[in-house]
């Protein structure tokens, strides 16, 4: 059951980036899951599915601009 969730979720990984880095420690125990485990990964179930209608949307024909910023002191 563990290896069928976690691949699910490596599935939504492709739509959902958002919960790359917990899917991808989730899958480091693949081998030997423990109940703390499965549970989390329950909670990351739980978090996609209350997160479904979350996203970005553009209108066609509206003016756009995509605005970033850095920390040039990041070290």
């Amino acid at each position: 059951m563990y290896w069928q969730l976690v691949g699910s979720l490596i599935y939504l990984i492709l739509i959902k980036p958002n919960i790359l880095y917990t899917v991808g420690v989730m899958s480091r125990y693949m081998q030997n899951p423990k109940k703390s485990h499965l549970e989390a990964v329950r909670r990351i179930l739980k978090y996609v599915e209350s997160t479904i209608g979350y996203g970005i949307s553009y209108k066609e024909g509206t003016d756009c601009k995509l605005v970033g910023y850095y920390d040039v002191d990041y070290k």
